[in-house]
């Protein structure tokens, strides 16, 4: 799956580190985090010129974007550190801001503090994946072809429906 290189967004940005890399591929890219201290030294850092804007985001979502803006949304080690119905909140921007084709490509933990899953994992994101047990059993070091079948299990399917990436890997 390849996608278009025009804008990126990486969603709580620090000081722009992974957003001056995210430039390398991006024609531009957005940077946004709640703390005005982290975007004023992005901006010091910043080595793209206007290819690179850092903006300071103080409120419950991402309206200073239209739809469809991105094609690219990165977060990293953010959402864990909101409160799960803000996170749910945010990932639905995510999807909103996507341009079609778009890809967001976020961690978000599975289960919150306490041992509970997190609402937005099965509110938003769940599936089942099945395969023929043949199929996984192999002899050490041999490749192997898997078919899986993926079924969207949650209520959500997004403003694009629901995506699933085929990708292979080999272990």
């Amino acid at each position: 799956m390849s996608v278009k290189k025009g804008t990126a967004l990486d969603f709580g940005c620090g000081v722009g580190r992974l957003t001056q890399a995210l430039c390398q591929y991006f024609e531009r890219c957005i940077g946004v985090d709640i703390a005005g201290s982290m975007i004023k030294l992005a901006w010091k850092y910043n080595r793209f010129g206007d290819r690179c804007h850092y903006l300071v985001n103080d409120v419950g979502d991402l309206r200073m974007f239209e739809d469809g803006h991105f094609d690219f949304i990165y977060s990293n080690i953010v959402l864990q550190h909101i409160p799960s119905e803000y996170s749910t909140h945010y990932i639905r921007e995510f999807v909103r801001l996507l341009s079609p084709g778009g890809m967001a490509v976020f961690q978000m933990p599975s289960h919150v503090a306490g041992g509970s899953r997190s609402p937005a994992i099965d509110t938003m994101f769940s599936a089942r994946i099945t395969t023929s047990p043949q199929t996984l059993t192999a002899t050490t070091g041999a490749k192997m072809q898997i078919v899986a079948n993926v079924r969207n299990t949650s209520a959500y399917s997004g403003r694009h429906g629901a995506r699933w990436r085929r990708s292979t890997s080999s272990a």
